[in-house]
């Protein structure tokens, strides 16, 4: 089992970079109990903050590290093995904990901001000693398009959508058959952030 990284200890309290800014809300955004209960709550996921990133020109809220993040995204960290595909970095919450985990050969992220990539991934860059991650400037729609970018993945993990509704996941599905021939073999895994929450939410 692998353990999220407390974010305080990778960013300043309040940044702006580009069109985005970070910060720090000084109250936890606490999962439903329905979705606590779905995942299986943890005491060791409490927190009394969340961590925001904002794009500033359409006051956007991109990502938190909240509650709900870390319940929906602990099946990835600790399932992820070998060489990994992540399409969105947002604030790199789910990239930490691969870093020093021997089982994780590769980790290629594409995003689509550059902001984004100049400020998160030169935190990364610091922390990345075995030299694993490459991030790549790119749209999730169109990456797969390009056969002599890619290569193939023990786990591809679709993580961009700010939020859930019935687009969102509408948006999956086709994604999900979408990215299908990037993995290696029927024992990959193929997932997209709280896909699996479709029938709940």
């Amino acid at each position: 089992m692998k353990n999220f990284i407390d974010l305080r200890t990778i960013y300043d309290s309040e940044n702006t970079f580009g069109d985005f800014s970070i910060y720090i809300d000084e109250h936890n955004l606490e999962a439903t109990e329905k979705i606590r209960d779905f995942y299986g709550f943890s005491d060791s996921l409490k927190k009394d903050y969340t961590f925001v990133l904002k794009k500033i020109s359409t006051d956007q809220l991109l990502m938190t590290d909240s509650e709900f993040e870390l319940l929906s995204n602990k099946h990835f960290i600790d399932n992820a093995t070998g060489d990994v595909l992540i399409l969105g970095l947002g604030l790199s919450m789910i990239v930490l904990p691969l870093l020093d985990d021997d089982s994780i050969n590769s980790i290629t992220i594409i995003e689509q901001e550059q902001d984004i990539i100049d400020y998160v991934g030169a935190k990364i860059k610091k922390l990345d000693l075995r030299n694993k991650v490459n991030i790549k400037l790119g749209d999730a729609y169109e990456y797969y398009k390009n056969k002599d970018e890619y290569g193939k993945y023990d786990y591809v993990y679709i993580d961009f959508w700010p939020s859930l509704n019935e687009s969102a996941f509408k948006d999956m599905e086709e994604m999900l058959i979408t990215y299908k021939p990037l993995t290696k073999d029927e024992n990959s895994f193929l997932r997209c952030w709280s896909y699996e929450l479709k029938t709940i939410i």
